[in-house]
C-alpha cells in the first residue's frame, strides 16, 4: 500500500516482478508481474500478468545447474571439453590430477598434459576422435609439478544442442595404484620365476643327492644324484 502511495505522490511506476499472491479462487499460491502508474492525480492503472510458469522454469533451471555443479565439484574423475586441441572446459576436479584449477586449463593446448615421447601415439588418438571415433585407453599424463599419472581415458565426440559436432569429451579416471599393484604383481612373478630356475639348476646340477619333501613326509621332487643313490628311476 506504501508503494502504492508513493505512485501517487511522485507519479513514479511501481514496478514488482515475480511477486507472490495466494490466489483465493485457484486456491494456490501464483506469481505475477505487477506494474502501477498514476494515470491521473488522484487514479491509478493497475496491471499484472500471471508469470507462475516462468517463475517455476526458471527456478527448476536453478536447481539444474546447482545440482550440476554440486556433481561437478565432487566427481573425482576428470572431464575436459576439448575444442581445435584446447580446452574449453575443465571439471574441478581436474586440480587434483594434474596440478592446478580448471581456470588454469581453459584456453590450453591439451598436448600440454602429453609427455614428449607419448606425443605420436597420443596424435593417433586425436585422429580417431577427428574422424568420429572413441578412444578407450590407458594412457599417461603429466601434470603441473611434472608428475606422470597413468589414467583410463573415455574419449568420444561432443555435440552440442543441434547435433552437430563441437570437439570431443575427455573423461580421465586415475590409476596410479591399481598400475603400481599390477606392476608390484610383474615384479614378484618375475623373481619368482627367477627363483624357480635357480632352484632347478641347483637340484639338477648339484653332485650330491637332494630332495623336496612334503610336511606328510612324501618325496615331491628329486634330483639325479639322489635317484642313482636309492636306485630310482
Amino acid at each position: 500500500l506504501a508503494g502504492w502511495i508513493r505512485v501517487l505522490d511522485t507519479g513514479e511506476p511501481l514496478v514488482l516482478d515475480d511477486f507472490s499472491h495466494d490466489n483465493e479462487i485457484l486456491r494456490d499460491t501464483r506469481r505475477y508481474d505487477i506494474r502501477v502508474t498514476r494515470s491521473t492525480p488522484t487514479t491509478l492503472t493497475l496491471t499484472w500478468r500471471d508469470v507462475t510458469e516462468r517463475s517455476n522454469l526458471i527456478r527448476a533451471i536453478a536447481e539444474s545447474e546447482r545440482t550440476y555443479r554440486l556433481l561437478a565439484e565432487n566427481f573425482n574423475d576428470v572431464v575436459l571439453h576439448v575444442r581445435d586441441g584446447a580446452v574449453v572446459w575443465a571439471s574441478p576436479s581436474v586440480d587434483a590430477v594434474l596440478g592446478a584449477a580448471d581456470e588454469h586449463w581453459v584456453g590450453r593446448q591439451i598436448r600440454e598434459i602429453v609427455p614428449p615421447e607419448d606425443a605420436p601415439t597420443f596424435d593417433r588418438r586425436l585422429a580417431t576422435l577427428a574422424a568420429g571415433g572413441t578412444v578407450k585407453e590407458r594412457i599417461r599424463v603429466v601434470s603441473l609439478d611434472g608428475v606422470i599419472r597413468w589414467i583410463d581415458l573415455h574419449a568420444k565426440p561432443f555435440r552440442n544442442d543441434a547435433g552437430h559436432r563441437d570437439g570431443f569429451t575427455a573423461a580421465m579416471r586415475v590409476i596410479d595404484d591399481q598400475v603400481a599393484a599390477e606392476e608390484a604383481i610383474k615384479r614378484a612373478s618375475r623373481q619368482k620365476a627367477r627363483d624357480d630356475a635357480r632352484y632347478r639348476r641347483s637340484m639338477n646340477d648339484a653332485a650330491v643327492g637332494m630332495c623336496l619333501i612334503t610336511t606328510d613326509g612324501r618325496l615331491e621332487d628329486v634330483n639325479d644324484a639322489m635317484g642313482r643313490i636309492f636306485d630310482l628311476d
